[in-house]
């Protein structure tokens, strides 16, 4: 996958939202691939789920990642195995005090079985 970058918080546009609707769950390594600016606090982000993708309204987190202050090539892994709704994108909630951050996301599905 392409790194993904933000110059604000913001989630993932909502017509980019990835059916999951046959999986049981979700392991997820997300890596800070570049940072603009100075950080000064936290980089976070989370995978966020849902029902349906044509409104905001009804998502909640899924999984939560804090890649901290150490700037480029910082990692945060997570695994999730309930609570998955049909739906799933990415929501960058904090960007430590940078102007920027480019990341990438890689991960795994678990077919229902």
């Amino acid at each position: 996958m392409k790194p993904s970058g933000v110059t604000a918080a913001q989630a993932q546009p909502l017509d980019q939202a990835l059916d999951i609707s046959g999986y049981s769950g979700i392991g997820a390594l997300v890596s800070l691939v570049s940072v603009a600016g100075t950080l000064t606090g936290d980089v976070e982000m989370e995978i966020i789920t849902g029902m349906q993708k044509n409104s905001e309204d009804g998502w909640v987190v899924l999984l939560a990642f804090n890649l901290g202050q150490t700037g480029a090539n910082s990692h945060d892994p997570g695994r999730v195995t309930q609570g998955l709704l049909k739906y799933a994108r990415w929501n960058v909630t904090e960007l430590g005090g940078a102007t920027a951050i480019s990341f990438g996301m890689r991960g795994m599905l678990r077919p229902e079985r």
